[in-house]
């Protein structure tokens, strides 16, 4: 038995969606403007910050309409599969259009920065985005950054630190020794005039302490006494031959 011809979606689903595909759209596109273009232009940025706190922000209301709209679809795909009537090909391509939406919507930052690291690395804010990415313990980036030319003994002009002093304070050592074998130079100062490992001795980072003073680290005269507490001098000495 052939089936019977589906029945069109009422007209205000047709339009509820229409909107909520046009405003969750617009909406993207404005996260994705400031994960790229503006990026480029003036550094990481807090994405949708700006567009939450100013007059923008009634457009946060359109995935949620979304969410609405293509659930009210899917019931009536539904309702019509059970009654053996055809799909509406209408249905299915706002189904695809949202689920589309959705997942550009969900990239994050980071898949942004990977897909445009050239631009970034010929930005004059090279340096800012792989001190962000070591932030967040994204090595995967920092791996994309650095194959790009973003340079990593050259500090942040605004703090001083490099992306090491970063993953040496967060304890990252994953990310410390893929920079040390990059060539990150670990005695740099930033503008506190701390250099990584004093970074990783202000939270206690034994295992990143210990690497880095294997690695040419030169463990400040101040914070022998701090070291000891810590029992890594003694183990030092123990090393030394």
């Amino acid at each position: 038995m052939s089936k019977k011809y589906a029945a069109k979606l009422p007209l205000w689903v047709t339009i509820l969606h229409t909107i909520s595909l046009i405003g969750t759209a617009i909406l993207s596109g404005i996260f994705i403007h400031e994960m790229t273009f503006l990026s480029w232009e003036f550094g990481p940025q807090n994405v949708g910050f700006s567009l939450v706190h100013g007059s923008g922000a009634g457009l946060l209301i359109f995935p949620f309409l979304l969410i609405l709209s293509s659930g009210i679809i899917v019931f009536y795909v539904i309702k019509n599969v059970i009654k053996r009537k055809r799909v509406s090909i209408n249905a299915v391509i706002a189904i695809c259009l949202a689920i589309m939406l959705w997942i550009i919507g969900s990239l994050p930052y980071s898949f942004w920065q990977r897909q445009f690291a050239e631009e970034i690395a010929n930005s004059p804010h090279a340096i800012e985005f792989i001190n962000h990415a070591a932030c967040w313990d994204d090595l995967k980036t920092i791996k994309v950054l650095i194959s790009n030319g973003v340079a990593i003994n050259v500090p942040n002009p605004y703090d001083g630190k490099t992306a090491l002093h970063i993953s040496a304070s967060t304890g990252n050592m994953e990310i410390v020794e893929y920079l040390v074998s990059m060539g990150a130079n670990p005695n740099l100062c930033d503008s506190l005039g701390e250099t990584p490992i004093e970074k990783a001795m202000n939270h206690d980072h034994t295992e990143v302490i210990e690497y880095l003073l294997a690695h040419g680290s030169i463990m400040p005269t101040e914070d022998a006494t701090r070291s000891d507490s810590l029992g890594i001098t003694k183990l030092k000495e123990k090393d030394t031959p």
